[in-house]
């Protein structure tokens, strides 16, 4: 090769790294922007309650569906949540759907995770709201169930963070925050079942990833 085509190579790799770099760079951006498109469950905000440090949420949600998987009790979150992941998309990508029902469902956010104690989690999709328990294509894998969830009231505290910071502690010192906002304005809130809300995929940069620890609450006066 030349001197001057050695050059001109030279000169086309700096341009095309520094696109790719802006595209890598760009990436989470653009993932959490698309998270921000895909449906979620309804709800309607009550009213916002400022703690001494935190922000909670009054919310209530309308009924909607969800796949949901029940880890074996004892295993811990994080199988937990992987478990569930796999079993679920395995059922709305059409894996686990019978020959002749096969249709691919959309993704919606957020992935649910309810926690009862550390020892038994449930994971779950909420299912687009075009569908009901009698019109999604059946399910053949045994360990995922489909179920309605009834309208509720909770308490909701937001936060960021990474997939690895949310931990059975980390989760714990969030209900904890939200039982202390009801507390000083006379609500009473449900600490037995805990509800984890993570709203974009595992490889978002902590920044943008949105995460949610919700309760619910027996009192709500609106």
């Amino acid at each position: 090769m030349s001197t001057a085509e050695g050059g001109t190579w030279k000169t086309m790799l700096v341009p095309i790294s520094v696109v790719a770099a802006a595209l890598l760079a760009a990436w989470p951006a653009l993932v959490a922007y698309e998270v921000k498109k895909l449906e979620k469950p309804k709800y309607r905000v009550i009213k916002t309650l400022l703690g001494k440090k935190n922000k909670v949420e009054i919310r209530t949600y309308e009924p909607y569906v969800v796949a949901e998987y029940e880890a074996k009790e004892g295993t811990d979150m994080d199988r937990a949540l992987s478990g569930g992941f796999r079993a679920i998309a395995g059922y709305i990508f059409g894996r686990d759907q019978p020959e002749t029902t096969k249709e691919k469902i959309a993704m919606t956010s957020p992935v649910r995770l309810e926690m009862e104690g550390e020892r038994r989690h449930k994971v779950s999709f909420v299912m687009p709201s075009k569908y009901n328990k009698d019109n999604l294509p059946p399910c053949s894998n045994q360990e995922v169930n489909i179920r309605e969830v009834d309208a509720t009231t909770v308490a909701a505290l937001t936060f960021s963070g990474s997939r690895r910071s949310i931990t059975p502690k980390t989760i714990e010192e969030k209900k904890n925050r939200i039982l202390d906002v009801l507390k000083e304005n006379d609500l009473v809130g449900v600490p037995e079942t805990v509800m984890v809300y993570q709203y974009h995929p595992p490889f978002t940069l902590g920044f943008l990833r949105k995460n949610e620890v919700l309760l619910e609450v027996k009192e709500a006066s609106t």
